[in-house]
């Protein structure tokens, strides 16, 4: 329970530090790459200006003196460092080149690319990961301009790398702080529950003493007629008391016993058990119901997994309404148990309740102990057991 109260802590963190990091690295480099696809629109939209390309003839420097400080798209050296390239379809599809500064590709590629793109669906856009294009009509011909906006984007790129692997790395030193904090976040629980054992302990050999005395002397009264009544009553309550240190000492004594590993034939142990409790589900008229898969095996500790099966049975005969199905399958190595009863008044929401110690629901006249058994065993069989109720039938899966 602690350790997977620990992972559940770990897993829930890391998944909430990495759902915050993501969050805001993804916005900014959104923001990153919006802005160079905009300062791309920017100088596609200066080269519309000018009918395909920045202008028949660079501006002299004395022209640019009023942006001299610009920078992006508004930068007097734009017209030098960008390089693109531009051509024009008239009506009939014939291609004319407008403007040609681009050393990646040829001539010949760059018009088979325009043609391309100016029979597209879209009108602007990026091509090719790094080259902004747009496609715009001037009178009635229809131009193709594409940009190479590699070296913009380069910075982008580095700045979601780099966010990458500080995500990375953000996770890695979170998840090493979290398991050395998680054993502070989780000792308190583990002290609670250590004191809880040992109260169970205590509470089952203290209990065993003075209920032996009180039955013997209930013995000796009860010899008397006049005391019948008052002696019947008060052995009926310490049956119950004596069913009570039962439970208890299962509990405490479940981990303290040693684990005894061997192959076991877990197809007959289940039959064998459900037979030998058939006269008790008759005398409630449950319908049982097996599907077991033959000569399914197992490595565990047979007494402990009578024991569980025997808690699980009990629970059957007390709560089933009519019909009860047992089935038994295994697949890849693991193996599936899974019991079925029909039931009044189940519980909903998180059924992990039912597995802890004392718990008892509200037409339960248990101890609340023998769920907590099961669990107990099926863990350390290093297994997991999970309880689902749903259309008035109560389930609990085991898998080992």
């Amino acid at each position: 329970m602690i350790k997977k109260l620990r992972i559940k802590i770990i897993a829930t963190s890391l998944a909430a530090i990495f759902i915050l990091l993501a969050g805001i690295i993804a916005i900014i480099n959104i923001i990153n790459f919006t802005m160079v696809a905009n300062d791309a629109d920017v100088i596609l939209e200066m080269i519309e200006i000018g009918k395909g390309q920045f202008g028949t003839s660079l501006r002299p420097p004395e022209e640019r003196q009023d942006n001299k400080d610009q920078l992006g798209p508004n930068s007097p050296e734009i017209e030098f460092s960008t390089r693109y390239f531009t051509y024009a379809f008239n009506d009939k599809g014939e291609v004319k080149q407008i403007a040609y500064r681009m050393s990646a590709y040829s001539e010949e590629e760059a018009q088979e690319w325009a043609v391309k793109l100016k029979n597209g669906n879209s009108r602007q856009g990026w091509t090719k990961s790094s080259y902004r294009y747009k496609v715009y009509n001037i009178g009635n011909d229809t131009y193709v301009t594409v940009i190479d906006q590699g070296r913009e984007l380069g910075p982008s790129y580095r700045v979601l790398w780099i966010s990458l692997i500080w995500i990375c790395l953000g996770l890695i030193i979170a998840f090493i702080v979290l398991l050395v904090l998680s054993k502070k976040f989780v000792r308190p629980i583990e002290e609670s529950n250590k004191k809880q054992e040992n109260f169970v302990t205590e509470a089952s050999n203290e209990l065993k003493n003075p209920l032996t005395v009180i039955a013997l002397e209930n013995a000796q009264l009860s010899e008397s007629k006049e005391n019948y009544e008052s002696t019947s009553a008060i052995d009926k309550q310490l049956k119950k008391l004596f069913a009570l240190t039962v439970a208890l000492d299962k509990l405490s004594t479940t981990k303290k016993n040693k684990y005894k590993e061997k192959s076991i034939n877990l197809s007959e142990l289940i039959s064998k058990e459900i037979d030998a409790y058939s006269k008790k589900f008759e005398e409630n008229n449950i319908l049982v119901n097996k599907q077991i898969n033959e000569n399914v095996y197992c490595f565990g500790d047979e007494d402990m997994l009578q024991e569980m099966l025997y808690e699980i049975f009990e629970n059957v005969y007390y709560f089933a309404k009519s019909k009860f199905t047992a089935s038994l399958s295994d697949n890849n190595s693991r193996i599936s148990i899974v019991f079925e009863n029909d039931a009044d008044n189940l519980p909903t929401g998180d059924l992990d309740r039912i597995f802890e110690r004392f718990y008892k629901g509200s037409e339960s006249n248990g101890k609340g102990l023998g769920l907590s058994v099961v669990k107990e065993i099926v863990s350390i069989h290093n297994g997991k057991v999970m309880a689902q109720s749903k259309e008035g039938i109560f389930s609990l899966k085991i898998e080992l």
